[in-house]
């Protein structure tokens, strides 16, 4: 048995080379890696989206380890002959005989092996850039464990591991449709692996999220044809168990006129050049097309040190919103008038806010978890005749 084995061997001998853990000799080294892709006929692609590795010496019969990788996100491997010329190219999610995946990671990234074939000396690994900060190509199997550990705490790892699941029956096997602008969209976290609230609530709870925010978006027609209507549009038939929606910033960044509420709830009296009609719009689409659906609006935090256009002053917009809200019956997360949330995201600094309007890393970790347990909240969409009654509108927000 184990004892034995030990004691008839003793201690301080060859024994404790073999029965030690072996570690992690990470092979990949970014300093060394080219920003882009190598294509079938060896040369060098420069890319804004991928990082490959320098040549890294195998042995035709061995196999090696890399991630992480998304399981639906192709990579490129290319195999290498002593000379250096391509043997084997584009190692991809096609070629499933030569991977397989050794580990899961709760959030869906994946480690793969591959097996290294004959008359191959040499590969090299393409990885996508949001990985390139936490990437691994090893000859030693990786796992969750020795992944966690090789990298410790408190690093870019933690981004996207280092968040706890939060599991509700509201969101178990639930899909969410986010519209709205770049604050939506999280164009402060290019390149990362989850961007923004949409891309956080995926992970931690395990939802389909998509994604529709756009730079630039308006609720009214401001920008031409960049407006959160034209891309709900884009996916309007498709189903969702949540649809969140935000915008206003570029309508207050354009100064455009916030209009006011109709008394009506035919689409042809909305005024699609304001605020408010844009606004009214999008919640007639949206509320009409998807009854089954939990419908949410989002209105911005409050920018006060945010001076372009009305932003740093959004109260116009923030008022009819609201109202308007009520009247479809549509839930409203009224973000502009939390004064905790104002303070701590700091909004007169860059400490969370990148330009002291676009949330950065840090500014989307506050802000995942208040929307995040708001949509928990959220009832089953109503009907159009469920809304405000219109006899008590005031008449600074009604025809």
């Amino acid at each position: 048995d184990l004892v034995s084995f030990k004691e008839y061997w003793g201690e301080g001998n060859t024994l404790d080379l073999y029965k030690e853990e072996e570690t992690i000799n990470n092979l990949y080294d970014k300093s060394k890696a080219f920003a882009g892709y190598v294509d079938g006929n060896n040369v060098e692609k420069s890319s804004k989206v991928n990082y490959t590795s320098d040549y890294i010496s195998v042995t035709p019969g061995e196999k090696i380890y890399f991630g992480p990788c998304k399981v639906s996100q192709d990579f490129q491997l290319h195999g290498y002959d002593s000379s250096k010329a391509i043997s084997h190219k584009y190692v991809g999610l096609e070629d499933k005989s030569v991977f397989t995946i050794e580990a899961t990671f709760d959030n869906g990234l994946v480690i793969y092996s591959y097996v290294i074939p004959a008359n191959t000396a040499y590969v090299r690994i393409a990885n996508p850039s949001a990985y390139n900060d936490v990437y691994m190509i090893s000859k030693t199997p990786i796992d969750l464990v020795s992944f966690k550990e090789y990298w410790g705490e408190g690093n870019t790892l933690d981004l996207y591991l280092g968040y706890d699941k939060y599991t509700s029956d509201a969101f178990t096997g639930k899909t969410v449709l986010f519209l709205g602008d770049s604050i939506c969209a999280a164009n402060c976290e290019s390149g990362k692996i989850y961007q923004g609230w949409s891309g956080r609530i995926q992970l931690v709870t395990g939802m389909t999220c998509t994604n529709k925010g756009v730079s630039g978006a308006s609720i009214s027609t401001s920008r031409g044809t960049n407006v959160v209507f034209n891309h709900y549009a884009t996916v309007r038939n498709n189903n969702y168990d949540f649809i969140i929606m935000h915008g206003g910033v570029n309508d207050a960044w354009d100064k455009v006129g916030v209009g006011v509420m109709t008394d009506s709830f035919d689409p042809k009296d909305f005024d699609a050049t304001t605020y408010a009609g844009g606004l009214e719009k999008l919640f007639y689409y949206v509320k009409t097309e998807h009854p089954d659906a939990k419908l949410g609006y989002i209105f911005n935090f409050a920018t006060p040190s945010y001076n372009t256009g009305n932003i740093a002053d959004m109260s116009g917009y923030y008022f009819v919103a609201k109202k308007i809200c009520e009247k479809w019956n549509i839930p409203f997360l009224n973000m502009y008038e939390d004064d905790s949330l104002t303070a701590a995201l700091k909004t007169n600094t860059t400490t969370y806010l990148s330009d002291r309007l676009h949330p950065n890393t840090a500014g989307y970790d506050i802000l995942y978890p208040y929307i995040m347990y708001w949509m928990e909240t959220l009832p089953v969409n109503s009907s159009i005749e469920d809304g405000y009654d219109l006899e008590t509108l005031p008449s600074e927000v009604a025809k």
